[in-house]
């Protein structure tokens, strides 16, 4: 069973790579496309040289937010196909409840160090609306994935049809969402239309 286990594995970490490396597409950006990021930054080094705002803790902390963001969407990603492989194969244990703990930390840390970062981004002109329904959906996210893990706890004392079938439904949610606040932080970050679609 542990062959099995670790083949699931292998083979769920070959299918995202596979998947990343099928976008490697060559992307032609424009000089229009790094003006408001080249303003944004440009700002923010005026204010750091003439001392109005240093880099304190929460500007420190909200810089965390882009590398810290990808362990929640990864983790996350992967409850749904580790709650589907649990059904399939038993023995896989309490894999998918470590999975789900760990979703909820990171996307705790991600929520987090996003609401700090907010300020920095809300300089940009426009970008209120955006900013906001991302905060949004992140915290709606946030309490999805809470909620699969209270439902996978309660799995442990009590296993019923129902307590399973909600678990995936919210799981799959989830995925969903995940996505979907992925790609509203690619347009705050890249611009609209930043996939070419």
């Amino acid at each position: 069973m542990r062959h099995r286990t670790l083949a699931l594995v292998v083979a769920l970490i070959v299918a995202m790579a596979a998947g990343v490396s099928a976008q490697d597409e060559e992307i032609v950006l424009d000089d229009e496309d790094f003006e408001v990021i080249e303003d944004v930054e440009a700002e923010q080094e005026e204010e750091l040289d003439s001392g109005e705002e240093s880099l304190g803790p929460r500007r420190w902390l909200g810089r965390l937010h882009p590398p810290l963001v990808h362990f929640g969407v990864a983790w996350a990603v992967l409850a749904f196909p580790f709650a589907l492989a649990r059904i399939r194969w038993p023995a896989l244990g309490r894999a998918d409840l470590a999975v789900v703990a760990l979703s909820v930390a990171a996307a705790g840390a991600a929520v987090l160090t996003g609401w700090l970062h907010a300020p920095d981004v809300l300089s940009r002109p426009d970008i209120e609306p955006l900013v906001e329904l991302h905060e949004w959906t992140a915290f709606t996210s946030l309490g999805l994935l809470a909620s699969a893990l209270v439902l996978r706890l309660v799995m442990q004392k009590k296993d019923s049809r129902l307590v399973r079938v909600l678990y995936l439904v919210l799981l799959a949610l989830v995925t969903g969402f995940i996505l979907y606040v992925g790609h509203l932080g690619g347009q705050i970050t890249f611009g609209e239309g930043f996939l070419g679609f």
